[in-house]
């Protein structure tokens, strides 16, 4: 049996990435350590160093139990005369627990709020990515019948060349987040995708449509060249302005111009039947990945 209390943070508890931590100003400079850090400025120093590089240790709030480890993380290096010198001030507040580790009690409260939010946000990126493949919260295709893979979660451990990390994911949603969650959302394929059910007002054609399967049969059933008329319906509809150039329903549209291309007296107008346009290679190479052709041959 060990007198020491039980470690304060999950041992899953990681928010090395999460580019933030709270600084209660009335609480610091009301302190008594803040008064003994006006004597010993290179302590204080330290102690708000080591709150960082708990706040990235996983389990989020600790620190190990190691002087040569502590005196990296406190930026003393080698130096350990010095790092003796400001040891205690350095690691105030901290408690050790049975664990083997120091755990600072307002650090790891905070922590565990961080990482409670840390994994919502995950949770509805994850529902957002599936809601783009087509799968479930377990990643497995919708109406397929398999079963999920175990997927492992490896807890990471506290090594000092893994303490920090400032690419700032996993934090909460902030402005950042939700420009990210636009650019998911503005990521999915053009080709056959539709606006949402809510979005009443349709949306504009984007620069990179191409047709789906069956909007290419469409065209090849009315004897045109796609080819030829996709750069007219592109050109055509990505300059329109106003509402007239919002459709609920491109696939539809793209049916009706190509009727309209069908019974107009003038094929060899823009889009009726001229030559493709080489400049738009890459799109047809996407295009015949798309529809499963396996060359450009396949459209004559």
């Amino acid at each position: 049996m060990t007198d020491l209390p039980a470690p304060l943070t999950p041992p899953d508890c990681d928010l090395r990435g999460y580019d933030y931590m709270p600084l209660f100003g009335s609480r610091l400079f009301g302190s008594r350590l803040y008064t003994r850090a006006l004597r010993q400025p290179r302590a204080g120093l330290a102690a708000i160093k080591l709150w960082w590089m708990a706040w990235q240790q996983c389990p989020a709030g600790s620190l190990p139990d190691d002087d040569d480890d502590l005196a990296m993380l406190a930026d003393f290096g080698t130096d350990a005369k010095g790092w003796r010198a400001v040891r205690e001030l350095a690691l105030h507040g901290f408690v050790k627990c049975s664990d083997g580790r120091f755990y600072h009690p307002i650090l790891c409260e905070e922590a565990k709020s961080a990482f409670e939010r840390r994994k919502k946000e995950r949770e509805r990126k994850a529902r957002l990515r599936s809601k783009k493949d087509g799968t479930d919260d377990d990643g497995v295709k919708i109406g397929s019948g398999d079963v999920p893979p175990s997927v492992p979660r490896d807890i990471p451990g506290t090594d000092l060349g893994s303490a920090v990390s400032s690419d700032g994911r996993g934090q909460d949603r902030t402005g950042q987040d939700k420009e990210e969650e636009k650019k998911e959302v503005a990521s999915l394929p053009a080709r056959g995708r539709a606006p949402s059910a809510h979005d009443s007002h349709g949306s504009r054609l984007s620069k990179d449509w191409i047709p789906g399967r069956e909007d290419e049969q469409c065209a090849k059933e009315l004897g045109l060249d796609v080819r030829a008329v996709l750069p007219a319906f592109r050109d055509y509809w990505v300059g329109k302005a106003g509402k007239d150039a919002r459709k609920a329903d491109w696939s539809a549209t793209w049916r009706n111009w190509c009727r309209r291309e069908k019974a107009s007296p003038q094929r060899g107008r823009p889009g009726g039947g001229g030559r493709p346009d080489p400049a738009m290679s890459e799109d047809w190479d996407r295009l015949d990945q798309g529809l499963g052709i396996q060359s450009a041959g396949a459209f004559q």
